[in-house]
């Protein structure tokens, strides 16, 4: 009967000692050396939470595989993003369009006419690949997302003052990793990083071709909302 009940206890410690093993195992990247890791998941969850409603991703997915892709430009931070998302029903492509969404100095602006609608004003279509799901995801890791450095990560990165300009974010979430990748003006800047980050851009472009372009906000129909008299651009 002892030798029973040790057996047991044995099992049991074992099986705890396992299961605290995989929760450590998640990864997580850029790590906390190279960010500020509570500001950083708190930008993610206030952004996600005030324009998309979204949960966020930064301690993984309960799907097998979820990416998010940020395209921005100057004066239209975040107002699209593309989510893609794999579990056992299949991928599901969706494009998120924001008529409200912080400026870089950290004001609200909201498509010229709808300031009344408030600060979380969104549409939501469904996208598909031209080419299919299988075959986009096969593209997609040619890529290699899940290996590529952010851009300031890269190693004797020069980055130039380019007036403006536009970027890239990715996010990527499975159930015990994540990763956050940035690249700003990939198509200007010269290394081999950032042609693989624009060359990526443009293949997504050209598998959702109008769809990844709906529905073009253009900033001269944005104005500010905190003011009495809002600017335009």
């Amino acid at each position: 009967m002892k030798l029973m009940v040790l057996t047991l206890v044995a099992t049991l410690f074992i099986g705890c000692n396992q299961e605290k093993t995989t929760v450590s195992n998640f990864e997580s990247y850029p790590d906390t050396t190279t960010i500020n890791k509570n500001s950083f998941y708190k930008q993610r969850i206030d952004l996600l939470t005030s324009i998309y409603n979204l949960s966020t991703i930064t301690k993984g997915a309960n799907d097998s595989l979820i990416i998010r892709f940020w395209p921005w430009e100057a004066f239209e931070l975040w107002s699209n993003m593309f989510e893609f998302r794999l579990d056992s029903n299949g991928w599901k492509g969706h494009h998120y369009c924001s008529f409200t969404f912080p400026g870089q100095d950290g004001k609200i602006f909201h498509v010229d006419g709808n300031e009344k609608f408030g600060d979380s004003v969104f549409i939501v279509k469904q996208i598909t690949p031209k080419c299919g799901w299988d075959k986009f995801y096969d593209s997609i890791k040619i890529f290699q997302l899940r290996s590529l450095p952010t851009q300031d990560s890269i190693k004797n990165f020069k980055r130039q003052v380019i007036r403006d300009g536009e970027g890239l974010s990715f996010e990527i979430a499975t159930k015990d990793s994540y990763r956050w990748i940035e690249y700003s003006n990939p198509g200007y800047l010269k290394c081999q990083e950032c042609d693989t980050i624009d060359s990526l851009r443009k293949m997504v472009i050209r598998q959702f071709g109008d769809d990844y372009f709906w529905p073009k906000i253009s900033v001269t129909m944005v104005s500010m909302h905190d003011t009495k008299n809002p600017r335009h651009f």
